[in-house]
């Protein structure tokens, strides 16, 4: 008697076993006979076994998605492809060893996709929190992954890097005293600030595109004021894997009426917000980048020396942190051309009664929101928008002088909107 194969099982019955399994396994088995084959590659109901597929991961359900700038997502959607490039991003997070080097960007581009493309939240503290960051959390938790040596990153991929890193939050390694220092450095570092950059966290090329390589650093820094360094009770360092900084924060905030289209303040400036800044002593700062000090005031530095990191590494080394509150408005738009539908918005803030900032909000050739702003006729400041439009997650940029002189001081900024459900919290985490 001849025992019945599994494909002469009726359709439906197969489909439901396929749909039970992992997409890996439903690509092995696709390897073991022309039917299974046909079935799952090349027959007319391929494209609803994909979807279905994709769908019963733990991942936004793409048609509902949008963009990092707040467009709906193109369509059509193509299942396969996408659910293919992220279950090998999942299988190089767990081996980074099996990742090819052809593949290197391809894994990090995936990874930021899934963190840059999903469903809006429709308001602040919403619990409508996006599958995609649950599943990126859950993937790259301890941030092993974003440290590892296994190969030196090209150019292309340390930038990717970074932006993921930047959008995931503090790693392990993020705590030890080492990387810390090598971040401050880079952040206090003058010679990363010239006309080349506008004094902020962009390429040196003039191109106005995001260096994320500096945009971590300033997260790092930043990240380690709001939530610093302590122990549990059993002596280990406690890492926070969920703070304003890291990838829950990351969604776009768009109410389900709201067409940021037909919206003037398409990046959700008008209202209260709290800035956060850094900065060292100043004498400290120059003596870490070789200026030449005379009768205590400097005169230049020596640019071919390295920094002296034993500033930075001495006890006596102090990061001051400092929050103000402002008050923005929207004052006027200007068209571009360049991006339809999210015109340049110039603002104005009042900081208490006497204190303002003037600045905009517009986008980069690289399709970042960037912001620039003036505090005090005064202070000049840099930052890009982490995460979708309007984010809780914020912008994070630099700011420094207007005067721009070689002397003057720079220093890390965190600026994130306080929404009234959400007054008296400026750093809270979740462990």
């Amino acid at each position: 008697m001849t025992m019945p194969a599994i494909t002469d099982l009726p359709l439906d019955i197969l489909e439901q076993i396929v749909l039970e399994l992992d997409p890996l396994d439903v690509a092995a088995i696709s390897q073991t006979c022309s039917a299974f084959y046909a079935y799952v590659y090349a027959s007319s109901d391929t494209e609803r076994l994909w979807r279905t597929l994709y769908l019963t991961q733990p991942l936004d359900d793409l048609r509902r998605c949008f963009e990092q700038l707040g467009h709906p997502r193109a369509s059509p959607v193509h299942w396969k492809s996408q659910l293919q490039r992220a279950i090998r991003a999942r299988t190089i997070i767990g081996d980074p060893a099996k990742c090819r080097s052809e593949e290197r960007c391809t894994v990090l581009q995936t990874l930021l996709d899934l963190a840059s493309n999903l469903p809006p939240a429709p308001s602040f503290l919403s619990e409508e929190l996006s599958l995609n960051l649950v599943w990126l959390a859950a993937l790259l938790r301890g941030g092993t992954f974003l440290d590892h040596k296994l190969w030196e990153p090209s150019d292309e991929e340390r930038q990717l890097r970074c932006r993921l890193h930047a959008y995931y939050g503090l790693t392990t390694a993020d705590y030890r005293k080492e990387n810390l220092t090598q971040s401050r450095a880079y952040v206090y570092d003058m010679r990363r600030y010239t006309w080349g950059n506008d004094f902020g966290p962009y390429q040196m090329d003039g191109s106005g595109r995001v260096n994320w390589e500096h945009v971590q650093a300033i997260h790092h820094a930043m990240s380690m004021q709001v939530v610093p360094p302590q122990e549990d009770a059993d002596g280990e360092q406690t890492v926070f894997t969920i703070f304003p900084l890291s990838l829950p924060y990351c969604q776009s905030i768009i109410p389900a009426d709201v067409d940021l289209s037909q919206e003037r303040d398409w990046a959700g400036v008008t209202g209260s917000w709290q800035c956060s800044f850094c900065f060292c002593d100043h004498r400290q700062l120059l003596v870490l980048n070789n200026f030449t000090l005379n009768d205590g005031e400097p005169v230049g530095p020596d640019q071919d020396r390295p920094l002296a990191m034993e500033v930075l590494e001495d006890e006596d080394f102090v990061e001051v942190f400092r929050s103000i509150n402002v008050e923005m408005r929207v004052i006027s738009i200007e068209a571009d051309p360049a991006h339809p539908g999210r015109p340049k918005i110039n603002w104005f803030g009042s900081i208490g009664p006497f204190a303002t900032m003037v600045g905009s909000v517009y986008l980069t050739p690289d399709d970042q929101i960037r912001w620039h702003f003036v505090s005090n006729a005064m202070w000049s400041s840099e930052g890009i928008q982490i995460g979708g439009v309007r984010s809780s997650y914020g912008v994070l940029g630099s700011w420094t002088t207007v005067h721009h002189e070689a002397h003057d001081p720079v220093g890390p900024f965190w600026l994130r909107k306080i929404h009234p459900t959400h007054q008296g919290d400026s750093a809270g985490a979740t462990n």
